[in-house]
């Protein structure tokens, strides 16, 4: 018997049948059913289902003339054979570890009802926004575990009245008779409240699973045709809820939510006719019928809406002054009226302006920076990713996890390693919190155990947590074929997914020249035909990794090399691991030399170079040209800034931004090409290879190239004049 039966009600939405499908058939837990209803659909929906029901045999196909979602849910419900069933849209789309999670918890808690967190996409805008209305946090109780009885004022509207984002013990389901009302919408409050109301064991849990689309053609928006059906679900609850005799012991929390819902139906209603009618309705039929005018103010749970309620008018009209002008936001989008016209634009809130970066004047191709990628589920890349830090460094560390997330699609799982020696929780609290913008594993590894003394420190932003990484076949599960270690001063520009494909089974490692390979080539006495490799970004065949016994021979290396060591642990894995390495294309550890035009001796072609530069995977800030630092001079500081505000890390963002403003009153940057110094925003110094440039950005005359005009700089800012004509006429 399958675990878990996933219904979805299936009419008209061939455009995004696909996608749904996608991010069900690839779950994580497979043990699975799918139980598709095509509501009589009469576009490809059908021919879609059947196509997928061929190559999968979990997939079973109920057909019916059309009878809307909840009717369809029904049917499918009299079919479900599972322990747990959850009702999912077909336009909607779904994270690949959704059910293994709500399973997983559902069993732990022995749950009735198990409630995850969702997010909206804005399929016209290609917008994402976090559902933060969807559980309100606020209302839970302090356990893991709790029913109406635990919080009787809200447990109708603590959370949305939403089919999708729940897992339902489907004994539960049928001990109760639980089904949907055959109404056109709003079906789903009357079933989820009920459901709520009489369920024992309720568990939340954190994560966002649902992408819920918006747009104007799903199954939810069809409430301008049927103005009323909500009221009718209303009543169906309340006719349930007294036929299990717990209407009155959640009668203050039903009456507060049918007010705030019957408000936001008024304000969000675009017909002004349905508008009207439903004011009406309310004001001389649904209201009195519930009493709901006898209750004082302390009732109400918002003292605006029960100004609202005892208002002449329901409808919230806009006073005369908001028609002059008013701003307001609505969706991603912000609504300036003037003069009675409504302008909508784009909030920058949720909009990302490209940023063009540029190379001596050539474009830099960048990642698209964002969290949930439209791409199909087809592919499920378990994608292992090793980090090295202490606490100086979490915030970098985050920064480096975003940008892999932010650029990779929902196929990829990655399982991320945190190799440390005793980070503090408020810091491993930091990073499990980026699980809130997308699901990710993280395993935080101690490895204090381990003696790092022996090893050399010889740079200023050098610690010991680089030599971590030589005891990963000892920290890391012995099961694990392959990962990927990273630095955390290195930000991902692409899908890690292609750097994962390359095939290793003849190698112990892939890496990427450094950028001085010829040089230390010599210093270490390595043969040539081999190279040398920068060791911030190395994907690793950990099979071949334990043959080798990596910490035991690295100390034997450094034992016999001491004197030639000078680039750290790079210099040892360089020793050790000569001749067992796969090359791969530089633009998967393009180091800062390439954007800053430092020269140094290596193998790779200036082409070469310039090719990783303009298109770079992943960017790793060398050297001391931190991007954190913000007296470096690196054309992709600001990528560093883009990613550290994804990460939500509120007092690390507001402390670079409060170095930014400062940096724009004084500042001096510099790298190994250049030194600039600022002053209130106007560069007054610049030395480039003995070319010194001070004074006369503070002031100066000169002529122009043209001999017709002279130049005038004054604290910068220059003024081209026309030259007086000296000679006598």
């Amino acid at each position: 018997m399958p675990k878990v039966s996933v219904i979805i009600p299936v009419y008209n939405v061939e455009k995004y049948l696909r996608e749904c499908l996608d991010s069900v058939v690839n779950q994580t837990l497979t043990d699975i059913e799918i139980i598709c209803v095509d509501d009589g659909s009469t576009d490809n929906s059908l021919q879609i289902l059947k196509e997928y029901a061929n190559k999968d045999d979990r997939i079973k196909i109920i057909q019916q003339q059309n009878q809307g979602a909840g009717l369809s849910r029904n049917n499918g419900l009299k079919s479900a054979t599972s322990d747990y069933t959850i009702f999912l849209d077909s336009d909607d789309y779904f994270e690949l570890n959704m059910l293994e999670k709500l399973y997983n918890n559902a069993l732990n808690e022995n749950a009735d009802i198990t409630i995850c967190r969702s997010r909206e996409y804005f399929d016209r805008e290609n917008v994402f926004l976090d559902l933060k209305n969807a559980v309100h946090e606020k209302y839970l109780p302090n356990k893991n575990v709790f029913n109406y009885k635990d919080m009787p004022k809200h447990i109708i509207g603590f959370c949305q009245g939403w089919a999708w984002d729940k897992l339902y013990k489907t004994s539960f389901l049928k001990k109760y008779n639980l089904e949907f009302p055959d109404i056109h919408n709003s079906e789903d409050a009357a079933f989820v409240f009920l459901s709520l109301v009489l369920a024992d064991r309720i568990s939340v849990i954190k994560d966002n699973l649902v992408i819920h689309r918006k747009i104007s053609t799903s199954l939810e928006n069809k409430r301008d045709e049927y103005p009323f059906d909500y009221i009718k679900s209303a009543f169906i609850l309340k006719e349930k809820l007294e036929q299990n005799n717990k209407y009155e012991d959640v009668k203050q929390s039903y009456i507060n939510w049918l007010v705030v819902h019957s408000f936001w139906q008024l304000d969000t209603l675009k017909d002004k006719t349905n508008k009207k009618l439903l004011a009406d309705k309310l004001q001389n039929e649904v209201f009195p019928v519930l009493n709901i005018y006898e209750y004082d103010k302390d009732y109400f749970y918002s003292e605006k809406d029960y100004r609202r309620l005892h208002s002449k008018n329901l409808l919230r009209n806009k006073k005369w002054y908001q028609n002059i002008f008013s701003l307001k936001n609505e969706g991603v989008y912000k609504v300036i009226t003037i003069l009675g016209i409504n302008i909508r634009i784009k909030n920058k809130k949720y909009f990302q302006k490209k940023q063009i970066i540029k190379l001596n004047n050539e474009e830099i191709v960048l990642g698209n920076g964002s969290f949930y990628n439209k791409q199909n589920h087809q592919i499920i890349n378990n994608i292992n990713v090793v980090f090295a830090t202490d606490d100086n460094y979490v915030e970098h560390c985050a920064v480096t996890i975003v940008s892999i997330l932010a650029n990779s699609p929902l196929s990829n799982y990655y399982n991320f390693y945190i190799l440390n020696t005793g980070l503090t929780e408020e810091n491993k609290r930091k990073l499990n919190s980026l699980k809130q913008k997308r699901d990710f594993g993280l395993n935080f590894i101690d490895v204090s155990n381990f003696d790092f003394s022996k090893f050399p420190l010889n740079r200023d932003w050098i610690s010991a947590t680089t030599y971590y990484r030589l005891y990963l076949p000892d920290v890391l599960p012995q099961d694990m074929d392959k990962c990927i270690y990273m630095d955390c001063d290195m930000l991902a520009e692409d899908d890690l997914a292609k750097l994962w494909s390359y095939n290793l089974d003849d190698y112990i490692a892939g890496v990427v020249e450094d950028e001085s390979s010829k040089e230390n080539v010599e210093r270490l006495n390595l043969p040539p035909e081999n190279k040398y490799f920068n060791a911030g970004m190395i994907v690793f065949n950990m099979k071949r990794l334990r043959n080798l016994n990596l910490a035991e021979t690295s100390i034997a290396y450094y034992n016999e090399h001491e004197k030639q060591i000078i680039m750290q642990d790079q210099d040892i894995l360089n020793g050790v691991l000569n001749g067992k390495c796969l090359y791969l294309p530089l633009r998967w550890n393009v180091a800062s030399p390439a954007y800053t035009g430092y020269v140094l001796d290596h193998f790779y072609t200036k082409e070469e170079e310039k090719i990783a530069a303009l298109n770079p995977a992943i960017v790793h800030f060398t050297g001391a040209t931190k991007p954190w630092n913000l007296s470096a001079l690196h054309p992709l500081n600001s990528e560093y800034k883009k990613y550290l505000i994804m990460t939500g890390f509120e007092e690390d963002i507001k402390r670079y931004k409060k170095q930014e403003l400062l940096s724009k009153v004084f500042c001096k940057k510099t790298n190994t090409k250049e030194e600039k110094i600022y002053l209130f925003g106007i560069r007054i110094y610049h030395h480039q290879y003995g070319n010194y440039r001070f004074i006369e950005n503070l002031f100066s005359i000169k002529n122009d190239k043209d001999k017709m005009h002279k130049i005038i700089t004054i604290l910068g800012v220059k003024i081209k004049i026309k030259r007086k004509n000296n000679a006598k006429g």
